[in-house]
């Protein structure tokens, strides 16, 4: 059964309550309205009314939602024969121009190492492509529980006679050439909606169709979708927003779910195995591993809707003999062609554990390597377990940016650059008369204030990523570590924006593109050119969703990636090696 209207379980599972592991849900409805072509989004989950530093550090770091422009766009530029206005990223004022307030951001190459924000409107009108005709697929729950037992049956079969090589999943780097985003929408007013009607568009030009499940009301959603071209409807019996953690899709259009398997409404397999995991990992390091726990898929039975899916594609099911959640395994492909898998240290010892138990015998680290490469297609070679990077899923602190190479975060990175920001808000606002001298020391005593608190939480989470990195470079990747998660200043533990949590692909044009959630005008500026260069410049576009609800589903631990699962082929190795390339000139 779905949950009521507007409650959404939390991705992740508190380690506060590890003995009580039950899903904790909150409030994701959204209330829209439009003013002057900007969406402002109304956030009723969790209350900070009463906060009495909120008003301040809003001041400070700025609201979610950009002030209204006050400039016109200075540049025009040409793509093709098309003409787009925007700015240099580099320009001082790039949160006073229109293009940093459009409901999605796209930044561009314009030359010489620099990158553009230009009109969206304008680019969808240049470059829209035909979107395929809108579905509306109905799957009941006969169909999913023909599924289960089949897939279930099949399973049990490779228990007792070894497991058996299975196609190669999907790649989450950008040699991924999506056709579909498969989402679930919960209401017609949560967050994945709000997405689903935003990627519409960008699939628009990058060449992706938008398929929606839905569990309610099919009137409801065609109405609230009405207009948005490029969207299928697909009716299924259960399912939840986080469609990324609920299967593995495979090249040959089948769907790989997660082992279903019976356990403790608090996950107690689970739960014991990454206590036992971490606490061997841990040992001797004096870090306690106290952050959240994965496990909510098999708790909600949320495989279901990944294989109602595959009951539409009609390709091959599969329940994997690991358990993994799609958040905590990275697929992509290497330089040199070899599809990889990262694969976070909780997610091998759940699967080492879950093993044992169904067995009866132990399992080497070697053997459950050649169980996974089996469930993803894979070598058994490029199986890589990692560290978790002090999260829960790996997603939520690194993704690739280029074939090989691994953007990682760096908290104490991330927590002096909000300081920056912080002090030149400060400064900006003494030298433009908006605040006295007094007033500015006071600003910036309570940033000083705030700035313990961030770089506690920054020194505790370093630990974990270093361990992370230390086994991405052991295994041959190339890292680069950049502050991409920030923070609330007055609750260090809660993520205010993360860059991380992020789709990245090759269109039809051989283009590379990215698609992130949306912040903060710097901070998107300084994300888009952190990601253009680590990525040596091979990335096209770069498209920021919709900033007013990042918070929302930061809150509930998850994000864009988190509510996407990308279909599609693998690019050619020409593609691979070189990619095309858009790149803006100046008119």
């Amino acid at each position: 059964m779905s949950n009521s209207i507007g409650q959404t379980p939390l991705k992740g599972i508190p380690f506060a309550h590890p003995a009580k592991s039950k899903p904790v849900h909150l409030k994701e409805e959204l209330s829209e309205s439009e003013e002057g072509g900007r969406v402002f989004t109304q956030d009723v989950g969790i209350d900070r009314s009463n906060d009495p530093d909120k008003g301040l550090m809003d001041w400070i770091f700025g609201p979610k939602q950009q002030e209204k422009p006050t400039l016109a766009e200075p540049m025009q530029f040409k793509l093709g024969n098309a003409s787009l206005a925007g700015h240099l990223a580099s320009d001082l004022k790039h949160a006073q121009y229109p293009s940093s307030h459009y409901e999605i951001r796209t930044f561009m190459p314009a030359g010489d190492g620099q990158i553009a924000s230009v009109n969206f409107e304008q680019l969808l009108a240049a470059t829209r492509i035909p979107s395929p005709p809108s579905q509306h697929y109905v799957v009941t729950d006969k169909q999913v529980q023909q599924a289960i037992s089949d897939t279930g049956a099949a399973r049990e079969q490779q228990l007792k006679n070894g497991a058996v090589p299975g196609d190669r999943v999907v790649p989450k780097d950008a040699t991924l050439n999506p056709t579909d985003v498969t989402m679930y929408l919960r209401s017609t007013g949560d967050v994945s909606t709000r997405y689903a009607q935003q990627l519409s568009k960008v699939g628009q030009i990058e060449g992706f169709h938008v398929v929606a499940g839905i569990g309610g009301s099919a009137g409801s959603f065609q109405s609230t979708l009405k207009g948005y071209e490029n969207i299928s409807l697909m009716e299924i019996p259960h399912g939840e927003v986080w469609t990324e953690d609920y299967s593995e899709p495979s090249l040959g259009k089948g769907q790989i779910t997660p082992a279903i398997f019976s356990d403790s409404y608090s996950g107690g397999l689970i739960h014991e195995a990454i206590t036992e995991g971490r606490k061997q990992r841990y040992k001797g390091t004096g870090l306690d591993g106290k952050y959240a726990y994965h496990g909510a898929v098999n708790q909600g039975k949320y495989q279901q809707a990944a294989l109602a899916r595959g009951t539409v594609t009609q390709g091959p099911l599969r329940q994997a003999l690991s358990y993994m959640e799609g958040g905590n395994i990275y697929t992509g492909t290497r330089q040199n062609g070899e599809g990889y898998v990262l694969v976070g240290k909780d997610s091998f010892h759940v699967t080492k554990k879950l093993l044992e138990k169904q067995t009866g015998k132990e399992w080497s680290e070697a053997e459950i390597k050649n169980v996974i490469a089996a469930d993803l297609g894979l070598e058994a070679k490029n199986v890589v377990p990692i560290e978790q990077p002090g999260a829960f899923h790996l997603d939520m602190r690194l993704t690739a940016v280029a074939p090989g190479e691994i953007m990682l975060n760096d908290s104490k990175a991330a927590c002096e650059q909000q300081l920056t920001w912080a002090r030149e808000a400060v400064a900006e606002a003494l030298k433009n008369g908006e605040i006295n001298q007094k007033q500015a020391d006071k600003q910036l005593a309570k940033i000083e204030d705030r700035a313990a608190g961030m770089r506690e939480q920054a020194a505790k989470m370093a630990p974990y990523e270093e361990m992370t990195a230390n086994d991405l470079k052991a295994a041959g990747f190339t890292v680069h570590r950049v502050g991409g998660s920030f923070v609330d200043p007055t609750n260090p533990g809660r993520d205010t924006a993360n860059y991380f949590n992020a789709r990245h692909f090759t269109n039809e044009q051989g283009e590379r593109i990215s698609v992130l959630m949306g912040g903060q005008a710097h901070e998107e500026a300084f994300m888009a050119q952190k990601i253009f260069d680590m990525a040596h410049g091979t990335i096209s576009r770069i498209h920021f969703l919709d900033p007013s609800v990042t918070q929302k589903t930061l809150d509930l631990w998850g994000g864009l990636k988190c509510r996407t699962k990308p279909e599609g082929d693998l690019i050619s190795g020409e593609l691979l090696q070189n990619p095309a390339h858009a790149q803006l000139q100046q008119a």
